[in-house]
């Protein structure tokens, strides 16, 4: 979580950890995708999506981290150990530096995006958008800055992220054609994708960006709608649709919030 003065830049190079980490990140959401079609399970958004988010976002796995989604997600957990004992790093990786922030920058974030997550939430389930769960999701990930400087630029990012994802995904489908009830086929366009994904979400620091918001697209994609009977191009569609609106309103709602949580000194950010 970056305060406002906190810019990640994007890399020129990829390092060789880089690389290993973006094969974990291909090989953990297609062995997920695999996995799951093959035991003709549902919700397979989770098994294609779970291995991205850990593997993209937490590039050292430490022992309360494996207990977290050992916890939640036994199978998925097991599978990102497997590539993560597959793709190792070559070399150990700095400790990522947590910036000092004042007691009232803290104070706004927390209630900033404690609210406008909440305020998702209740619209969502209260307007019973059961069809809209990327959307959803798209508006939780838009408040990882925690504050509207970060969550301009995220909100764009998720956008152009999942506008890309989606057209992908629509080249593929076009390219597979009648071919896209074949597993091999499919799995193969899968891996290929998120590979190009991760190396462009490695370029942008590793950091929850327009790479990352591809990548999780082509899950979601994959893993829920295609299937031996339906295609995605309705769906491709409609995401692309659903996640603009769902990130418009959320960057508003973060907007008041943070207008009137200046309002008072002790919830007031400040600029460094």
């Amino acid at each position: 979580m970056s305060s406002p003065a906190s810019v990640t830049h994007p890399k020129l190079q990829l390092s060789s950890n880089d690389v290993r980490q973006c094969l974990r990140i291909a090989f953990g959401g297609t062995l997920g995708f695999v996995v799951c079609k093959l035991m003709d399970w549902n919700y397979g958004t989770f098994f294609a999506v779970n291995p991205m988010l850990l593997l993209g976002l937490v590039p050292v796995l430490n022992a309360h981290v494996v207990r977290q989604f050992i916890a939640g997600i036994l199978f998925v957990s097991v599978s990102v150990l497997l590539v993560q004992g597959l793709f190792p790093d070559t070399s150990p990786r700095a400790a990522r530096q947590m910036p000092a922030k004042p007691l009232s920058n803290q104070r706004h974030e927390v209630i900033l995006a404690t609210t406008v997550a909440t305020l998702s939430f209740l619209v969502f389930q209260s307007f019973d958008l059961i069809d809209s769960l990327s959307a959803q999701v798209a508006s939780v990930l838009v408040l990882f800055p925690l504050n509207w400087h970060g969550a301009g630029k995220a909100g764009w990012n998720r956008a152009i992220g999942t506008l890309v994802g989606c057209n992908v995904g629509l080249a593929i489908q076009l390219l597979l054609y009648s071919h896209s009830n074949i597993l091999l086929f499919v799995t193969l366009a899968m891996w290929i994708s998120i590979m190009l994904f991760a190396r462009h979400h490695m370029f942008e620091g590793g950091q929850s960006g327009a790479g990352f918001g591809a990548m999780t697209t082509m899950g979601i994609l994959f893993g829920q709608y295609l299937t031996p009977q339906s295609d995605l191009v309705y769906s491709a569609l409609y995401r692309f649709s659903s996640v603009a609106i769902s990130v418009v309103c959320t960057l508003i709602a973060v907007y008041l919030m943070h207008q009137l949580l200046n309002r008072f000194a002790a919830t007031r950010l400040q600029l460094s």
